[in-house]
């Protein structure tokens, strides 16, 4: 009786272990060196991953042949793809737009702190210079 209690516990280990095992992806080598992430799913396949090799594949055959680690690299940001190169060089050109459209000398109109008791600022004749209306005479 006490065998069969210790051989149960160790095959529920096992069970365990492999579960995990193919719940989680290992990655080793290259810059970021040893990582253990979770898949998301339940399989075996890339289950041992080497960082080099993916990086090294052309990105259609690393698409084709390991899905699963492509998107996870991509959401590690460890691979760009090529929707992120568009996106950054749509912001690039919008940017550069912006700061050519505006004028270099372009001051922010002055504005008034409503909690001090300054008057506010005049021109010659009297008028506010900073969108108040004048007080009255």
């Amino acid at each position: 009786m006490q065998a069969l209690k210790s051989h149960s516990s160790e095959i529920v280990l096992v069970l365990i272990l492999i579960i995990l095992s193919a719940c989680s992806r290992i990655y080793y080598g290259g810059e970021q060196g040893f990582m253990i992430v979770w898949k998301g799913e339940l399989s075996f396949p890339d289950t041992i991953v080497s960082l080099e090799d993916m990086i090294k594949l052309p990105q259609k055959d690393l698409l084709a042949a390991h899905r699963s680690v492509y998107y996870q690299l991509e959401d590690m940001g460890l691979l760009e793809n090529s929707d992120q190169h568009t996106l950054e060089k749509v912001r690039r050109k919008k940017e550069t737009r912006t700061h050519s459209n505006s004028a270099p000398n372009s001051f922010p109109a002055p504005t008034q702190d409503p909690s001090s008791d300054q008057e506010p600022d005049t021109n010659k004749q009297g008028a506010p210079t900073n969108g108040e209306t004048a007080p009255p005479s």
